[in-house]
Parts: C-alpha cells; structure tokens; sequence
C-alpha cells in the first residue's frame, strides 16, 4: 500500500547512481537481476489470470452481481473516443508544424498502426515504424535507431490515458470520493505504470493492483478491468503505436533532422 513512497524513493536512488556512475556498478547488476527474478514471477502469475477472471465472475453470478458488467459499455465508448480525439490532435499538430498534409501523415502512419492494431504487439510494428521513420518520414538514422527502442519501452500516452479512465470508471461505480489529492495520485501513478507495466500477456495485472490499491479502488474491479484489457490492450497498442512516429518525427523536427522532401512527398 506504500507504492508511491517506493516509486518516490526509487527515482531518488535512479538519480543518484546516474550522478555516481561507475561506482554503483554492482548495484545496478544487483538490481537488473531482481528485475529478472520480479519479471519471471509475474509471468508465471500472469497464467493463472484466466482462472482467477472465470472464478471472480462466478462469484458474480452467483451473487446477482453480473449487473455491474453492463456498465462496460460506457467505459468502451469514452475511452474510444477519447483515444481517437488524442489521435486527430496528435495528426493534426503534427502536420501543422511540420507543413505536411494532414492525409499525407496519416496515409504514411497507417501501416504501422493497422500492424499494431491488430496483433497488439509492440514488437511486430516495430519494424514497420522503422520503416516510416526512415523511409516516409526521412527522420535521420540516428534519431530513429536511439529513440524508437526507447520510445517503444516508455512512450505509451494512450494506455496512460486508459488507466486514468478506467480508474475515473470504477470510481463513479463504486461511489469513491474523488478529490483533488486522489486525481494528482491517479494522474501521476498512470503515466509512471503506462511504462512500467511488464510486457508480458497478463502484465497489466500488476498495474492495476497498484493502481487500484492507491485510489482505493476494491479488488474485485480487477476481474471487471482485466477482462476489459483483453480488447482495450489492442486499442491501446494501436494508439501508442501511432503515436510514437508522430513524436518522434517532432522531436527530429526541432534538431533539422527530418528531410521535408520525403515527408511531404
């Protein structure tokens, strides 16, 4: 229940071994192999989230509670829409400051997205968003070589976005006061956990119960979030997906490293 003072306290110790480099070599091996230890553990939890999902939702059944499953649908078409609008701004800023066509951007973004889409893997767009950024968006190598694999591990704004609406979701359902302390603890613990969510199937079982544990939020939304997350996951691949080209490509923009005759062409 103390994930923010360890997340706190992590970034404190990250800062300093970053400032004392060398010296805190061992530590770093020390820690890169407990994430080792902590990821394999969590995958082998993750393939007992099926079983727990079917026991959770008999229970439910059995308690005439499955009323609270109806509710999704509202809980898909806010996060849709909002994901989409994220998208259009996104597109449009993108193309605006970069003075290229809106459809030429999307039409050259595309590819990328539809593989994401419908695979929900990270991975297997990433050789097609390689392939943009260099090739449709002329983004210079070296811009595209460092920050795709970063941005592939870190950039995820729209299951950030997907944490804050799933957590404003359960909130309303199960009547959780919302203050301005409970927002800035949800807003911050989203886009800390949008990148450190394990990238394993079942690894957002780890995110939300952190999440839901900070905002109060009762254990049994975890059947209900996880049995969204089957579908939202393809959603929100998709949407990082396309959205870490367009990043990237602006950051390029900012150093001139973008050749503007093959983005426009």
């Amino acid at each position: 229940g103390n994930t923010l003072q360890i997340i706190f306290l992590a970034i404190v110790f990250g800062i300093a071994m970053m400032f004392l480099a060398q010296k805190t070599t061992a530590v770093a091996q020390v820690v890169e192999q407990i994430n080792y230890i902590v990821q394999f553990l969590i995958e082998l939890i993750s393939r007992l989230v099926p079983y727990f999902i079917f026991i959770v939702i008999v229970q439910m059944i059995w308690s005439g509670s499955l009323g609270l499953f109806l509710n999704i649908t509202k809980l898909f078409v806010v996060f849709i829409a909002m994901a989409v609008l994220m998208m259009v701004i996104m597109l449009l800023y993108t193309s605006v400051k970069n003075r290229a066509g809106f459809s030429v951007i999307f039409k050259k973004s595309l590819p990328g997205f539809i593989t994401a889409l419908t695979t929900a893997s990270s991975a297997a767009a990433f050789g097609t968003n390689m392939k943009i950024c260099r090739e449709k968006y002329g983004i210079h190598d070296s811009i595209t070589a460092f920050g795709l694999p970063l941005g592939l591990a870190t950039f995820k704004p729209t299951t950030a976005l997907y944490y804050v609406v799933v957590s404003m979701f359960f909130a309303e359902m199960y009547g959780i006061d919302v203050s301005v302390g409970w927002m800035f603890i949800l807003l911050f613990s989203s886009v800390v956990l949008s990148f450190a969510t394990p990238p394993i199937p079942g690894g957002a079982l780890a995110s939300y119960t952190v999440l839901f544990t900070q905002l109060g939020i009762p254990a049994e939304a975890l059947a209900i979030a996880l049995s969204c997350d089957v579908l939202i996951d393809f959603i929100c691949t998709g949407c990082d997906q396309l959205a870490l080209p367009l990043a990237l490509l602006n950051e390029a923009a900012r150093f001139g490293m973008v050749d503007s005759d093959i983005l426009r062409k």
